[in-house]
């Protein structure tokens, strides 16, 4: 009895690895034969991504502005991810182009929808690009929606996301930049655009910083000169104050001496910032601008003096002197009776 069982469970056993075997065997033959498997994939046109850009006035992320704060004609971008979860233009696959208007499902006019549709399962990136967005815009919905660009993941049973939202406000900032000679550490900002000079000479740059957006105040003002290696805290405040509302200005100076031509950059960053409270707008990009100054070197403020003198019956002193590679002679006659001179 015990003889018996034990034969059919080494006939188990012995059928069951054959089984395996040939299995190993054909899945091997196929995948040779370049019969790869493949993994299901979503039906197409159930899927949507979508579906609205507003005008954030109040700042806060939320789309509570009314029912025409929608913008119309913005550019948006449907990249495929290639796997990596980084948003490379140049290597992920450009899906779609849509732009936003009226939603056309809807009986009443829609301003700022947009809709991708025929997704398959995948993962994506919407994007914003900056020429699409109205000049001196920023994004406010980081925290309440997506960033930009938006990275989507669709599952793979058929689904829709309506959600990825962008709102955007006017912040922006101005920066000028001039320069010029004197020493008075800004007492005459504003400047010029270029100014002309000598090694040595006293310099001044000026840097204005405006709020010309209209819908938050700017606070935190950054202003950084890699040519000149410097930055705010490296100048002197010699007008205005911070937070600046919107209309409003600062002036900053720096002083030092000429050495060399340069033209050079600045560039001006800032936080939105509350009204109220002075502290930063959680979510809103920060504005930046740039503008550039120029000193330009003709010479050397050094002065040399050369003398010479020769016996005769008239002896004349040659000088020569030199400034801002400018020569000028003179010649100083001096009548020597009977002298003579070394």
């Amino acid at each position: 009895m015990n003889r018996t069982k034990h034969y059919r469970n080494l006939l188990f056993l012995t059928l069951m690895l054959t089984l395996g075997i040939a299995l190993a065997f054909t899945t091997q033959a196929s995948h040779a034969a370049g019969n790869e498997p493949t993994t299901p994939l979503a039906p197409a046109g159930i899927i949507t991504i979508g579906d609205y850009v507003w005008y954030d006035q109040n700042v806060n992320g939320l789309q509570d502005d009314g029912v025409n704060a929608g913008i119309d004609g913005v550019d948006v971008y449907l990249y495929r991810d290639n796997g990596n979860g980084i948003f490379e233009p140049g290597v992920d696959q450009l899906f779609e182009i849509t732009t936003t208007g009226d939603n056309p499902d809807t009986v009443d006019t829609e301003q700022g929808w947009y809709e991708f549709g025929d997704i398959i399962r995948g993962n994506y990136w919407v994007h914003i690009p900056p020429q699409a967005i109205l000049d001196g815009y920023e994004l406010t919905s980081v925290v309440t929606h997506y960033p930009n660009p938006a990275f989507v993941v669709m599952p793979l049973n058929p689904s829709s996301k309506d959600d990825v939202d962008f709102g955007f406000a006017l912040i922006s900032i101005k920066v000028e930049k001039t320069v010029y000679l004197g020493n008075d550490n800004g007492a005459s900002c504003p400047g010029q655009e270029l100014v002309t000079g000598v090694q040595g000479d006293d310099v001044v740059y000026c840097f204005e910083v405006a709020n010309s957006g209209q819908d938050a105040d700017l606070g935190f003002i950054e202003l950084d000169d890699l040519d000149l290696g410097i930055d705010e805290t490296d100048m002197t405040l010699v007008q205005g104050s911070v937070p600046l509302g919107a209309g409003e200005s600062v002036m900053y100076a720096y002083q030092t001496t000429l050495n060399g031509a340069l033209l050079n950059t600045v560039t001006a960053t800032a936080f939105a910032v509350d009204a109220q409270t002075g502290f930063p707008i959680p979510g809103v990009d920060k504005p930046a601008d740039d503008d550039t100054a120029e000193v330009k070197q003709v010479g050397s403020s050094a002065i040399e003096i050369q003398k010479t003198v020769y016996l005769g019956q008239q002896r004349r002193f040659l000088y020569r002197s030199r400034k801002s590679d400018r020569r000028s002679r003179g010649r100083h006659h001096l009548l020597l009776r009977g002298h003579q001179y070394r």
